[in-house]
């Protein structure tokens, strides 16, 4: 399955992945995800690297819309996105 993973799911699994659910690792873990990141992550990563605050969170939503993927994201705020057809995986920490 194919899974569009939010900047911090990207960093739990580069970093700290005791921070991702077991159910949500196990998922991510299986030989056949593929994992996908948006451009938006990755300015999202720059930005927060030279220390500006972090992107719009809009584009992750309409990417993972459109390509009819899953999101991941431990970011609460996408669970007011479902009503508008966003498929959203919580990651509980």
């Amino acid at each position: 399955m194919r899974y569009l993973i939010d900047t911090n799911i990207f960093l739990y699994l580069s970093t700290d992945r005791k921070r991702l659910h077991p159910d949500v690792l196990a998922m991510l873990s299986e030989p056949e995800s593929l994992l996908y990141i948006s451009i938006e992550s990755v300015r999202e990563l720059i930005v927060a690297y030279n220390n500006k605050g972090l992107g719009n969170k809009k584009w992750k939503i309409s990417h993972a819309m459109t390509l009819k993927m899953p999101l991941i994201s431990s970011d609460t705020r996408f669970e007011f996105y479902r009503k508008q057809g966003l498929h959203f995986i919580f990651n509980e920490k």
